[in-house]
């Protein structure tokens, strides 16, 4: 069975979801209350119709209520739900300044006639035209998470200004937009058959070595063909050779500001296929030349699609 609650649309602040859910709850407290059953004073049809028409219109939507009339969502929620939500939360005893709090990031929000997806809508509409999809679609999302982060509620986020719409272009710029955060590592101490078998798994050429959380160095399956082709002389009268005796100790290393084009003329230029992240010492992740190829792929895509 699968249980879908639609009543609360996303955040897409934490402020936001929280006065979603106390507009809801404080209204399914106090409207059988003041109407008795309304599903039996509103169709099915008025319902599904009310539905699509808040889907696309958002503040806009003509809705049809219990009175048998319809009303703009505006009027509704102002004039008509709040009052009830604020009596349906007092009833259940929910802490004043908090019915204040968040029915009012409510009534503010309907106020300005700004949502979520209307901010979206918006700032989509500031990029220019010959933005691609992607350079578009990650600016939104970097964009409305800088504005979580400041804990605005939507209503007070402000549009899209041109210097963000310039860091964005620079952000994609850096080797942190094309990384690999996703890391699978060893350490000095596994053995060489571990690390084989993880690239095998895994369907990776380099594996990181750490050693108590810092990078210690990096074993790729070229290390472990080398062991392969010349066993004789690595294992000696031993059985088990540690990914320490064969790892590369020092790696060459970029930081996440580091500008791509730096990174690749880098792998160019000492022949590596891969630079681990580091951000001070710490291992935030990984790019390779196949981090770099899709890179590629990108911008031949959007130099077709600009043309």
């Amino acid at each position: 069975m699968r249980l879908e609650f639609r009543a609360l649309p996303a955040g897409p602040t934490v402020l936001d979801e929280v006065a979603n859910a106390a507009f809801f709850l404080g209204l399914m407290k106090c409207l059988p209350k003041e109407y008795g059953d309304v599903s039996a004073k509103v169709q099915f049809d008025d319902a599904k119709d009310n539905f699509f028409a808040a889907a696309r219109h958002g503040l806009n939507a003509q809705l049809a209520w219990v009175d048998g009339k319809h009303h703009s969502v505006h009027d509704l929620v102002l004039k008509r739900l709040l009052p009830l939500a604020r009596a349906g939360l007092g009833d259940a005893q929910i802490n004043s300044e908090d019915i204040d709090r968040y029915l009012g990031t409510v009534q503010e929000r309907v106020e300005t006639a700004q949502t979520g997806s209307q901010w979206m809508l918006s700032a989509a509409a500031a990029f220019p035209q010959r933005v691609s999809h992607e350079i578009r679609d990650h600016g939104l999302v970097a964009t409305m998470l800088a504005r979580q982060e400041s804990g605005q509620p939507v209503h007070r986020w402000h549009p899209i200004a041109r210097q963000e719409l310039d860091a964005i272009g620079a952000a994609r710029e850096t080797v942190a937009e094309i990384m690999s955060t996703d890391l699978f590592t060893v350490s000095p101490d596994d053995p060489i058959t571990l690390a084989a078998s993880m690239m095998d798994w895994r369907h990776i050429r380099h594996l990181p070595v750490d050693q108590n959380g810092q990078l210690a160095g990096l074993i790729s399956s070229r290390d472990v063909l080398r062991l392969l082709s010349a066993p004789g002389q690595l294992l000696c009268d031993r059985k088990t050779v540690t990914v320490g005796e064969l790892m590369c100790s020092q790696p060459l290393t970029v930081t996440r500001e580091t500008p791509i084009k730096d990174a690749i003329n880098l792998m160019l230029a000492s022949q590596v296929d891969c630079l681990p992240v580091l951000e001070g010492n710490e291992l935030i992740g990984i790019v390779t030349t196949h981090d770099m190829l899709e890179v590629l792929s990108l911008l031949l895509r959007e130099r077709t699609t600009s043309s």
